[in-house]
């Protein structure tokens, strides 16, 4: 045999002795594949394993649990609120009206204070009277409905990167969406706790991200310029910067860039120094207090508003302890040695996993090179054996062709099982938080599963222990819970307890008043009695086309994205509607009664009040609001003189929407004489304009009867005008 035949029956020699190793790999990976399959499709039998959504299904189910966000929000605000917390952000928004940001005295950090800017600018915009009613209450709570929103994204973004269960899933996602602490402390309390507490979250899940974990700082920094009771996290955030040094001193300097953007208008404005004192200082003394409010240690141990004096224990007064056995200060130090030890413990731990995560990524790299050598190295192809004729590397050609073939059939048939398998684990993927990887989401999952425990620790800790904690304080350790268990996917028990404890504490204050909610509760309780007696008519068929509909709108693409654009106009419209003032626009023949002389008016409660209702507010009638009239309570009589050329009387009349029910009954006397005579109001009775002829009267007298009690019987004459014959002469 020649040497160029030698030379080509070795490399012939050394691509078969290749071809074997890369047929084995190719059936271990058919091997993996199959076991993968094997191990997803038990799970489908015996409910073991996750059971992933396709990406379409996903999607759709994400927007009706958004849907469902958007609606339990926007209904619950009718609900009446803490009054005190809705007082603030009348004042403070009349204060960014009047003079922008010079002197505001608010003592909130300035994220929020911006949103409350716009809205003031909004209400001077529209013309519609700054009051601490729903729709402020609205307004104010938008942002607050936008979060809970964000949240639910977040957390069903988590279950799916973990490959949650699908009953796991729904459980925490109805959690998620109804979950007590949130709707009381937000659209019914009319609080903002869920937008920096929603800010953590986020930073907290950019720690374990890798291009973008430089901005975990930032946005914790915006929680801190949102509620400083964030700060209540400083001793996770203290040890996961360790995670990455350099791209969270990176971190740092973004913060201060962001800081002094979000602090600008103050600083524009002159007012930056007083404005961080009364946010961020002035408020470490503001309540003197053990607690205020909260159920903590602090109620067990003295009481509620005790002052945070007090010594504890019995130490007597001449110790040289007695200052560490005072409540504030003992309750200082149960907390700093908490936050020490989470601190400590975090920091131990972040060493672990980097040692961990180190070394497993040495191992993979040694395993490759080791696999390369082997199938690089060609001295351990033997030629001591090689053919002497032809013949045998014509037949060594044939069968590494053979080999070649195999091998191209192996890998197209493990690229479709690949194919195959990606489609049952596709998540979304627009999100790259967390990966597919299974071995990365498990090495990302329990670093952040302890994050989260350490963050709700600490949170805990800051409610249980620190002096001066108001109710509302535990909010963020519910919320923080909840993640930690989409993450960990286990111990439920710490996010439903802490919801209840939280919800439960702030009930316990909250002015909670039904009546907002009566007309929609009476529209929800007529519409499924409807619903099954149409059923027990056309039977089960019917009930199907209703589950059809569902299902038709269920698909219906960003179902949430028209859910919040409908609710939205609803909300806006129908509010805007209520609260605008409606002001009588007169003709050159009409007078407005009330500028006439009045002769009396006599009541059995109070005085009569001119364009305010009787306890002081803006006459309304059927939610509507009215800038002229009288208020007045039954049994009354108000007698106006009228002028020559009167000949006809036009007003509205109704119970105020103050009181909502009551018994009563309007009429209109000429001298003395019965001109016209309402039906009984019992309140929530649609505004109707009424025309009275009164040719010829000269003492016009407007009664209001009490029908059975005398009690609430806030009666209203709104838009009273009084029409001539010619025009009214001028003044």
């Amino acid at each position: 045999m020649t040497d160029k035949s030698v030379s080509q029956f070795q490399d012939l020699a050394l691509a078969a002795t290749d071809e074997p190793a890369r047929q084995a790999e190719i059936i271990e990976a058919h091997q993996q594949v199959a076991d993968e399959k094997t191990t997803i499709a038990k799970a489908d039998s015996a409910a073991i394993l996750p059971q992933p959504m396709l990406k379409q299904e996903s999607s759709r189910v994400l927007h009706a649990y958004l849907a469902a966000v958007i609606i339990v929000n926007f209904s619950l605000l009718f609900l009446k609120g803490y009054s005190a917390d809705l007082g603030y952000w009348e004042d403070w928004i009349n204060q960014l009206t009047r003079n922008g940001y010079s002197n505001f005295n608010g003592n909130y950090p300035p994220f929020y204070i911006h949103w409350l800017y716009l809205v003031g600018n909004f209400y001077t915009a529209v013309g519609i009277p700054l009051e601490a009613n729903n729709f402020l209450k609205f307004l104010t709570q938008l942002p607050v409905a936008l979060t809970h929103c964000l949240l639910a994204t977040i957390v069903f973004s988590i279950l799916n990167r973990f490959n949650a269960q699908r009953h796991f899933l729904h459980m925490i996602m109805m959690l998620t969406v109804f979950n007590p602490t949130i709707l009381v402390n937000g659209p019914i309390w009319g609080q903002v706790d869920l937008i920096p507490v929603t800010f953590v979250v986020i930073a907290l899940l950019l720690n374990f991200h890798d291009r973008f974990s430089y901005l975990a700082i930032p946005v914790f920094v915006l929680a801190l310029l949102t509620k400083f009771q964030m700060i209540a996290f400083a001793p996770v955030f203290g040890f996961l910067f360790f995670r990455n040094i350099k791209k969270n001193l990176i971190g740092i300097l973004i913060s201060i860039v962001v800081g002094a953007v979000i602090f600008m208008p103050s600083i524009i404005a002159g007012h930056f120094v007083k404005a961080f004192k009364l946010a961020y200082i002035d408020t470490l003394g503001q309540y003197p207090m053990t607690t205020f409010n909260a159920a903590n240690i602090w109620i067990l141990l003295t009481s509620n508003t005790a002052p945070d004096s007090q010594i504890l224990f019995g130490v007597a007064e001449s110790s040289p302890l007695v200052k560490v056995f005072t409540a504030k200060y003992f309750g200082i130090l149960l907390f700093v040695l908490i936050a020490l030890w989470i601190f400590v413990q975090g920091a131990y731990q972040q060493i672990i996993n980097t040692l961990t995560l180190n070394k497993s990524i040495r191992d993979k790299q040694t395993a490759n090179e080791d696999n390369k050598t082997s199938l690089e190295n060609p001295d351990s192809i033997d030629n001591s054996d090689t053919p002497k004729n032809s013949d045998a590397l014509e037949n060594i050609t044939i069968e590494n062709n053979n080999a070649h073939e195999k091998t191209a059939a192996l890998e197209s048939s493990l690229a479709i099982e690949n194919d195959i398998l990606r489609q049952k684990n596709s998540t979304f993927a627009h999100n790259d938080i967390l990966t597919n990887n299974s071995t990365a989401v498990e090495i990302i999952q329990q670093p952040l599963s302890q994050a989260l425990f350490a963050s709700m620790i600490c949170c805990m800790a800051f409610f249980t222990f620190l002096p001066a904690m108001h109710e509302r304080y535990l909010f963020p350790a519910a919320i923080i819970a909840l993640i930690y268990a989409t993450a960990a996917q286990k111990k439920l028990i710490y996010p439903i307890t802490l919801s209840l404890l939280c919800s439960l504490n702030m009930f316990i204050i909250l002015e909670v008043n039904g009546s907002n909610i009566w007309h929609g509760l009476a529209w929800l309780m007529v519409a499924i009695t409807i619903l099954g007696l149409l059923e027990t008519i056309f039977g089960e068929t019917f009930f199907n086309r209703v589950k059809n509909a569902s299902l038709f709108v269920y698909r219906i693409p960003v179902l949430s994205v028209w859910v919040f654009i409908a609710a939205f106009s609803v909300m806006f419209f129908s509010f805007y509607d209520k609260y605008r003032i409606l002001e009588v626009a007169l003709e050159k023949n009409e007078i407005l009664l009330t500028s006439l002389p009045k002769l009396s008016a006599t009541q059995d409660h109070g005085t009569l009040k001119n364009n305010f209702s009787y306890d002081g507010n803006r006459l309304s009638i059927g939610n509507h609001r009215y800038a002229q009239g009288l208020g007045t309570h039954a049994n009354s009589d108000i007698k106006y003189e009228l002028p020559e050329g009167a000949i006809q009387f036009s007003f509205i009349a109704g119970l105020d929407d103050e009181v909502g029910v009551a018994d009563v009954q309007f009429s209109v006397w000429g001298d003395d004489k019965l001109l016209w005579e309402s039906k009984p109001f019992y309140g929530y009775e649609e505004a109707t304009e009424v025309q009275v002829d009164v040719r010829g009267v000269k003492v016009l007298s407007l009664k209001v009867a009490a029908l059975k009690e005398d009690k609430w019987d806030h009666a209203n004459w709104v838009s009273t005008v009084i029409t001539l014959s010619q025009p009214a002469s001028a003044p």
